[in-house]
Formats: C-alpha cells, structure tokens, sequence
C-alpha cells in the first residue's frame, strides 16, 4: 500500500469508499450519498484547520482513506480529537486498515 497526502482529486475515489458505507450500513450516520463537489469541500476544510489527512493506493488506486479532526465543537472538547478511516469494502480484513492507522499516528507524533 502507497500513502500519501490527499488531494481534491481524490474526491471521487474517497466518494466510492465512503458512499458504499452510506448506501449498506449505519456507521456513517448519513442517510444520502455524499456528492464529489460535496466531499471536495469537506476535504478542503480538513485541509485548511492543519489536519492531516492521508489515502492509501493499491496499484493506482484509492484503497482507503484517514483523517483527524475535531471530536466535538465545544470548549471543553477543544483538545479532543477523532482519527477516521474508510477502507474499500474489499480489502477490509487484510491489515491495510492497521497500516493506515499506525502511518497516521506516526504523522502525528512526529509533529508534536
């Protein structure tokens, strides 16, 4: 697996992982499919708070995606932080998840 910084291209890419999700099960939260434009400012402003956000290809292709954000909008949860990931539903069980996670925590504290 290749990882690296998303870009707004990868819009559509993430759009396929993250629609399956929308359209098949309830851990979105979301009950309409998520449009590329849509996603595209949704990365945008991870982007422009300093999150890092990563996708992760399998030969060329968007296979999963991660990103830390804002747990919470309140004061209190300033400090709170939440890591997502969405993997491709056919690659899930194979370990790409944990690389992800482990690039991304590595990202983070080498930072801090």
């Amino acid at each position: 697996m290749k990882i690296r910084k998303v870009t707004l291209e990868d819009a559509k890419g993430i759009c396929d992982i993250y629609n399956y999700y929308v359209e098949n099960t309830a851990v979105t939260f979301e009950t309409a499919v998520v449009s590329i434009d849509e996603m595209q400012q949704r990365i945008k402003g991870f982007l422009d708070e300093g999150f890092p956000y990563y996708v992760g290809e399998i030969n060329g292709k968007i296979a999963g995606y991660c990103y830390l954000h804002n747990w919470n909008n309140r004061c209190a949860y300033s400090s709170t932080k939440e890591v997502t990931i969405y993997l491709d539903k056919d690659i899930q069980g194979k370990g790409f998840g944990t690389i992800l996670y482990q690039y991304l925590f590595k990202e983070i504290t080498s930072v801090h």
